[in-house]
């Protein structure tokens, strides 16, 4: 049986180099403020927490976590 064109675009698709992943979403450590359970684990109080932006974007909405706050040894110190 000849190939037909839905064959062949079949085999050029198989032949074709994988399709890279995407890059993970960046993350950011947050603080908690109300226990939390996240991937298994529990969070209490003052811990931190590692969450990408739309995991983080709930837990803010409910107060369950605190957005970071920047390094204070990231400031100049002037004298």
């Amino acid at each position: 049986m000849p190939p037909t064109k839905n064959r062949l675009a079949e085999a050029a698709k198989a032949k074709a180099a994988p399709v890279a992943a995407p890059a993970p979403e960046p993350t950011q450590l947050y603080s908690v403020v109300k226990h939390l359970h996240h991937d298994n684990k529990p969070y209490y109080a003052g811990d931190p927490v590692e969450l990408t932006e739309k995991q983080a974007a709930p837990l803010l909405a409910l107060g369950a976590i605190e957005a970071p706050v920047a390094d204070d040894f990231a400031e100049e110190v002037t004298a």
